[in-house]
């Protein structure tokens, strides 16, 4: 239901209402409570608009509880058609029941950006302590590298050897980089594929955080 067609409603309720009694209460407190619940229903579906406090969602029920109620003492005066009554009834239980359902989708999708950002900064933290993690417990000295000789013990998947041809058209490349040419692998598994190349000496990391860029070793070829 969008903005209109609730504009549509209240106007249909203030046609009503033109046939009670002139100076009956009910007809003000009627168009009151229509009024609240147009310019809620008008914040809540603007670009700008955030989850919603519940008490809130739940004031707003009360308040069609309130309608319904005043609608029914009309319907018992006979100042208009009961079949008037019930269609607006029902359009407004609608009104009501989008907005709930409004906004518990917002909520489920912030929480779901929340639960994904938390897991992008932890697999930044893993890949940053991980080369530290790698050279703990060696007993002796590292000894000079030959040329080549690492990488040829060094299984490397065809995935890898990909990422590889890749770094050598390129002075550096970033996670998000390689994800694009492998969309249906996930920035987790590319990660330990680069920590891979990085343990087997293939690759050299550069940067910190969101600045982590991936280049090939001069004196490595694959």
């Amino acid at each position: 239901m969008d903005k209109n067609r609730v504009v549509e409603i209240t106007n249909e309720l203030y046609r009503l209402t033109l046939l009670f009694p002139k100076k009956e209460p009910l007809r003000f407190q009627m168009r009151e409570l229509a009024d609240e619940i147009l310019a809620y229903f008008v914040v809540c579906f603007s670009p700008d608009s955030s989850p919603e406090d519940p008490a809130i969602v739940k004031n707003r029920s009360n308040q069609l509880e309130a309608l319904d109620s005043f609608f029914e003492i009309a319907k018992a005066q006979n100042w208009v058609k009961k079949d008037d009554i019930l269609n607006l009834q029902e359009e407004y239980k609608k009104v009501i029941q989008e907005l709930k359902e409004s906004k518990q989708q917002e909520k489920q999708l912030s929480f779901a950006k929340a639960m994904e950002a938390q897991r992008e900064k932890k697999e930044i933290v893993e890949q940053e302590v991980l080369p530290v993690q790698l050279t703990q417990g060696l007993d002796s000295p590292l000894l000079p590298e030959t040329p080549g000789l690492e990488q040829s013990k060094a299984e490397v998947s065809d995935r890898q050897k990909r990422i590889l041809d890749i770094l050598k058209q390129k002075e550096g490349v970033q996670v998000w980089e390689v994800k694009d040419v492998f969309p249906d692998v996930s920035k987790r598994t590319l990660r330990r594929d680069f920590s891979k190349l990085l343990k087997d000496g293939l690759v050299e990391r550069k940067g910190e955080r969101n600045t982590t860029f991936y280049k090939l070793k001069i004196d490595r070829t694959i």
